[in-house]
């Protein structure tokens, strides 16, 4: 079978063309040359084209059987680029597809273009409201799957919609940064998130939305939607897991769902704020999805959540560790998580804990163990020290979350994700960890591994390390 992807040098497009490369002839439709790097390893044919132009199109297909248009435009600005690549292409991709025969197109679109859940998970039987949600990129996405089935339907041409949910994993070019939804595990991980919104979303592993592409190219049914989702979590949940299983641990705000009304009130006084109306408004919604009729139509299924959170981790770990950000240039979102991370090192948010109580809901995710405990980690640094450093216990969370039995660190000597060598053993029950910058000025010491944190009296000898 021939098959052809438009999209393919982004995240989800790259792995669904290394799937079907393994059985196909593969031709990816691409725009910029710089970016063929990405799919190193693939065999492929190329064709140059932009996803708006017919004829361009038209010539790019000529001789497929079958298309992934995977192309499109994740954000909310610019408003006319959004509408474009996710409103128009589609409508543009299949009427090209039927001018040469092509026998049948996948569409991706996205959950959150199936509408919002209320009673229950949402599926492809959900209500879309015919005055839209208001928000550009479900919008936008809901017009062009809707004009590519009737372009289908109109042409005599084959077209399955598949509605992927917040992918997550690792891409086919692991040296490339996380650029794309993966970038709320790297921002964690880095210190630079400061706060999320108390919203379920519905987080599924890339590699298995890729797989779900070649199903619903086989077996999907024509006019048909089909949800690729994984795990319902809340934001907060998620901050949880990322810090249970990265025992990397960051202050993080959990913010109520009505924040985005206040967000649209300050965007129309033109003030400044951390991330657009838009942004607030889609991770405030319910998107919680359920997947039951592509597992019960296309033989569909997604690992467990924790399994792709591990390899995440793992991935954006060795990112740290490279150096793929240093010089990278400061945000708002990364100096109020600064701010944040000062505060929590210096023991000032305690207090959310009785607020917490008092409130009955949440304040702070991300800094706290599962028993209650404070946890002082001022940098992925220290984070990733301890993922790799401690002692106790045979196996790693880490790795029970992805499947293999990975052995305790044994050199003396390796690389932080800070990339400066730390030379030092495993430390022993009792042993105070590396130095913690922001508490040592303040003679509160820095935390010991294995032990519950506190103020401890500074001490005039060094950490024992050799």
């Amino acid at each position: 079978m021939k098959a052809t992807v438009t999209g393919a040098t982004g995240f989800l497009g790259a792995h669904v063309a290394r799937l079907d490369e393994r059985g196909d002839e593969l031709r990816v439709v691409y725009r910029n040359p710089a970016k063929l790097d990405l799919l190193a390893g693939i065999e492929f044919k190329r064709s140059k084209a932009d996803a708006l132009d017919f004829e361009a199109m038209r010539k790019a297909l000529r001789g497929s059987d079958v298309l992934f248009h995977a192309a499109g435009y994740v954000g909310s600005s610019p408003a006319e680029l959004v509408w474009d690549m996710n409103a128009r292409a589609p409508r543009v991709a299949v009427e090209a597809a039927a001018a040469e025969g092509v026998g049948r197109v996948v569409i991706t679109s996205t959950i959150s273009a199936v509408g919002t859940a209320s009673n229950g998970p949402a599926d492809e039987t959900t209500h879309y409201p015919e005055n839209w949600l208001g928000l550009l990129y479900p919008d936008s996405k809901r017009q062009g799957s809707g004009e590519a089935l009737e372009a289908g339907e109109r042409l005599g041409i084959e077209v399955v919609v598949v509605n992927p949910g917040y992918v997550l994993g690792v891409p086919v070019d692991r040296s490339q940064p996380g650029e794309n939804s993966t970038q709320t595990v790297g921002n964690y991980l880095r210190g630079r998130l400061p706060a999320v919104i108390d919203a379920p979303m519905n987080f599924v592993d890339v590699s298995d939305v890729a797989a779900g592409h070649l199903l619903a190219a086989e077996h999907g049914r024509p006019g048909e939607r089909y949800i690729l989702g994984g795990e319902n979590l809340t934001w907060p949940c998620f901050i949880d897991r990322l810090g249970h299983i990265s025992e990397v641990h960051h202050p993080v705000f959990v913010l109520p769902g009505e924040v985005a009304v206040a967000a649209r009130v300050r965007e129309t006084l033109a003030l400044p704020g951390l991330i657009s109306a838009q942004g607030y408004e889609l991770m405030a919604q319910d998107w919680r999805f359920s997947s039951a009729k592509a597992e019960r139509e296309l033989g569909y299924s997604a690992r467990p959540l924790d399994e792709t959170l591990g390899a995440t981790i793992e991935w954006y770990l060795d990112l740290i560790e490279s150096g793929a950000f240093e010089g990278e240039v400061g945000s708002r979102l990364a100096t109020v998580s600064s701010v944040l991370g000062m505060a929590h090192q210096l023991r000032l948010l305690t207090g959310l804990r009785a607020a917490q109580v008092l409130t009955r809901r949440q304040l702070d995710r991300g800094s706290m163990t599962r028993d209650g405990r404070l946890m002082l980690s001022p940098s992925p640094r220290e984070g990733a020290w301890s993922l790799l450093a401690r002692s106790a216990g045979p196996r790693h969370p880490l790795s029970r979350a992805v499947g293999r039995t990975v052995r305790r660190p044994r050199p003396r000597a390796f690389r932080s994700p800070g990339a400066q060598r730390l030379r030092a053993v495993p430390p022993r029950r009792g042993v105070r960890a590396p130095a913690a910058a922001l508490t040592e000025p303040f003679g509160l010491g820095p935390p010991r591994l294995g032990a519950r944190t506190g103020p401890t009296p500074r001490s005039s000898s060094p950490a024992r390390t050799r």
